[in-house]
C-alpha cells in the first residue's frame, strides 16, 4: 500500500535548500522598480537604492529577474508547480515592461510639442516673426511644418544648425512653386539633395565651411543656384545664415523686391542677382553691408535713384546696376576709393558726371553707356590711371575729347565714345594708348584729319570713326595695324584713293568706306583678304570694275556682302548690290 507523502501526512519536512523568501520579495520589488524600504529606528538614513536580486550592484533586466525568480520557486516548491509559477512570473514581467514603456513615453515629446519648440527657437532667434511662421500658407509656415514633421533628419530644436536648416527650407519654398511637405518638387533644373534627410552641405549649389565630420553639418558659406529656373521672391530669413559669403541666384525668374534685411548678413561678400525680374528700389540699408565686395543687381526692373548711402559700403569693389530703370543723377561716390568696377549702363540716368569721379582712382571698368548724361567729360578723370574700359557711348556728352587725359590714362583697352556730341579733332594723344583694342568714336561731330599716330596703336582690332566730319585721306600708317578686324570710316568727307596697302591687313572682316569721296579704282589687293565678309564701297566716286580677285572672294562665299556704285562694272554674281 502506497504511503502518504510526508507533506500529506502532516509530518514536517525540511524545505529544499534555495533562496530565502525575502529573495522573492526582492525580485518582486525589482520587477516593479521599487526602492528598498527606508530603515526605521535609529539607523542612519542612506539614499534609497534600486533593488538588485544579487548581492552585487549590477542591475538585472526583467527577463533575468524572471528567470531568477522562477529558479527560486522551483527550488522552494519543486518542479511540479513550475508551469504555473513560470506563467505567473512572466506575466509580472510583461506587466512591468508595459509600465516602463508607458512611463518612458511620457518623456518623449509629442509632435505638437516638437513643433512648438522649434517655432519658439526660431522666433527667439529673430529670424522669422511669430505672425509669419504661424500664418497658414506662408513659406515660413511650410518650412516649419516640413522641418517638424517631414524632415527625416529630425534635427533637435537645440541643435546649433537647426536655424540654418530652417532658413534653407524657407529659401526652397520661396523660390519654388511646390508647397508640398512630402518630397516637394521645386521645378528647378537641378534639385539634388534639397528637402531630403541629407545634411544641407550636400544639397546642390551649397558649400559650407569645415564642420562636424560625423554629421556633415556646418555653417553655410555659399549658395549658387545660377540659371536654375528659380521663381518667387527672396526671403528675409537669409539673415539667419551668419556665415554666408556668396549668394549667386543670377539668370533666373526671381521677382518681388530686395529684402532690406540682407544688409545684416555680416559676412556677405558677393550678392549676385543679375538677370531676374526684381522690382522696386535699391534699399538704402545696403550701404550698411560690412563685407560686400561685389553687388550685381543688373538686368532687373529696379527703379528710383541710386542711393547715396551705397558709398558707405567702403569694402565694395564692384557695383553693377546695368539694364534697369534707374533714374536721377549719379551720386558723388566720394568714399568709393576702392571701387574697381562701376557699371550703370542702360538706365535713365541724367545730369553731368560729378567731379568726384576723379577720386575713383582704383577704377578699372567704367560703363555709363546708353543713359542721358550731359556736359563735358571732366579733365579730372586723368587721375584714373588704371582705367582699362571706358564706355560713355550713347549719351549727350559735348565738347572735345579730353586730350590731356590720355597722357595719364594709358592702360585703356576699350574706348567707346560713339553716339554723342563730341566735336573738334581726334587728339594725337590717343596714340599713347598702345594697349587699345577698340577705339569707337563714330556718330559724333569730329573734324580734321585721321591722326597719323593711329598707326602706332598696334593692338587695335576695331577702329570706328564713321559718321563724323573727318577730311583727308587714309594714312599709309594703317598698314601697321596687323590685328585690325573692323575698319569703319563711312559717312565722312574722306577723299583720295583707297590705298593698295590695305591688302596687308589680313585679319579684316568688315570694311566700310561708303558715303565718302574716294576716287580711282578698287585695289585688287583687297582680294587677298580671305577673312573679309563685309565690304561697302558705294556712294563714292570710284571707277572701273570690281577686280576679279575680289569677285573670287564672293564666289568662294568668304565675302557675303559687296556693295558698290552701279557706275562700277561688276561681273555676274559678283556684287551683292549696286547703288545709283
Amino acid at each position: 500500500m502506497t504511503s502518504l507523502s510526508d507533506a500529506e501526512a502532516g509530518t514536517p519536512t525540511k524545505r529544499k535548500q534555495g533562496l530565502a523568501p525575502n529573495t522573492m520579495e526582492s525580485a518582486r520589488r525589482f520587477l516593479y522598480d521599487e526602492d528598498v524600504p527606508a530603515p526605521t529606528g535609529n539607523v542612519p538614513v542612506r539614499p534609497p537604492q534600486k533593488t538588485s536580486l544579487s548581492g552585487s550592484d549590477k542591475r538585472l533586466n526583467p527577463v533575468q529577474a524572471a528567470f531568477m525568480a522562477t529558479m527560486t520557486t522551483c527550488q522552494t516548491y519543486g518542479n511540479k508547480r513550475l508551469l504555473y509559477i513560470a506563467g505567473g512570473i512572466f506575466g509580472v514581467v510583461l506587466l512591468s515592461m508595459g509600465i516602463h514603456s508607458v512611463s518612458g513615453s511620457g518623456t518623449k515629446k509629442s509632435a505638437a510639442q516638437r513643433l512648438q519648440g522649434l517655432q519658439a527657437k526660431i522666433v527667439e532667434a529673430q529670424v522669422t516673426s511669430q505672425e509669419d511662421i504661424t500664418k497658414s500658407g506662408t513659406v515660413q509656415y511650410h518650412a516649419l511644418q516640413w522641418l517638424s514633421k517631414n524632415d527625416e533628419a529630425q534635427i533637435s530644436e537645440d541643435d546649433e544648425f537647426m536655424i540654418s536648416r530652417y532658413v534653407m527650407a524657407v529659401l526652397f519654398y520661396s523660390l519654388s512653386a511646390d508647397k508640398n511637405h512630402v518630397k516637394p518638387d521645386s521645378g528647378w533644373k537641378t534639385q539634388t539633395g534639397w528637402m531630403t534627410s541629407a545634411d544641407y552641405c550636400s544639397w546642390y549649389g551649397v558649400t559650407c565651411v569645415k564642420g562636424d565630420a560625423a554629421t556633415g553639418n556646418a555653417q553655410i558659406e555659399s549658395i549658387t543656384l545660377e540659371d536654375n529656373n528659380l521663381q518667387g521672391s527672396l526671403p528675409s530669413e537669409l539673415t539667419g545664415l551668419d556665415y554666408l559669403n556668396v549668394l549667386n541666384l543670377g539668370s533666373n525668374s526671381i521677382g518681388g523686391t530686395l529684402p532690406t534685411e540682407l544688409a545684416n548678413v555680416r559676412d556677405l561678400r558677393f550678392l549676385l542677382l543679375s538677370n531676374n525680374n526684381i522690382e522696386g528700389t535699391i534699399p538704402t540699408e545696403y550701404g550698411s553691408f560690412n563685407s560686400i565686395r561685389h553687388l550685381d543687381l543688373g538686368h532687373n526692373q529696379l527703379s528710383g535713384s541710386i542711393p547715396t548711402q551705397l558709398e558707405k559700403a567702403f569694402t565694395m569693389k564692384s557695383l553693377d546696376l546695368h539694364d534697369n530703370n534707374l533714374e536721377g543723377d549719379i551720386p558723388e561716390f566720394v568714399e568709393f576709393e576702392g571701387l574697381t568696377e562701376l557699371n550703370l549702363q542702360n538706365n535713365n540716368l541724367k545730369g553731368k558726371l560729378p567731379p568726384s569721379f576723379a577720386k575713383l582712382t582704383s577704377l578699372v571698368h567704367l560703363r555709363l553707356s546708353n543713359n542721358t548724361l550731359t556736359g563735358f567729360v571732366p579733365e579730372e578723370m586723368e587721375a584714373m590711371t588704371v582705367l582699362e574700359f571706358l564706355m560713355l557711348d550713347r549719351n549727350n556728352f559735348v565738347g572735345s575729347i579730353p586730350s590731356k587725359m590720355f597722357y595719364q590714362v594709358t592702360r585703356l583697352q576699350h574706348l567707346d565714345l560713339q553716339f554723342n556730341g563730341f566735336s573738334g579733332n581726334i587728339p594725337d594723344s590717343v596714340s599713347r594708348l598702345v594697349d587699345l583694342k577698340d577705339f569707337m568714336v563714330n556718330h559724333n561731330a569730329l573734324t580734321g584729319k585721321i591722326p597719323l599716330y593711329v598707326g602706332l596703336m598696334l593692338d587695335l582690332q576695331v577702329l570706328s570713326l564713321g559718321n563724323n566730319k573727318l577730311t583727308g585721306d587714309i594714312p599709309d600708317q594703317f598698314t601697321s595695324l596687323k590685328d585690325l578686324k573692323k575698319l569703319q570710316l563711312q559717312s565722312n568727307f574722306l577723299e583720295g584713293t583707297i590705298p593698295s596697302t590695305i591688302g596687308a591687313l589680313k585679319r579684316l572682316e568688315v570694311v566700310e568706306l561708303n558715303h565718302n569721296s574716294f576716287n580711282g579704282q578698287i585695289p585688287s589687293e583687297i582680294g587677298y583678304i580671305h577673312t573679309l565678309k563685309d565690304l561697302k564701297l558705294y556712294d563714292n566716286a570710284l571707277a572701273g570694275s570690281v577686280p576679279p580677285e575680289v569677285c573670287a572672294l564672293v564666289k568662294e562665299e568668304d565675302l557675303t556682302y559687296l556693295g558698290v556704285d552701279c557706275s562700277v562694272t561688276c561681273a555676274d554674281g559678283c556684287c551683292t548690290k549696286c547703288f545709283d
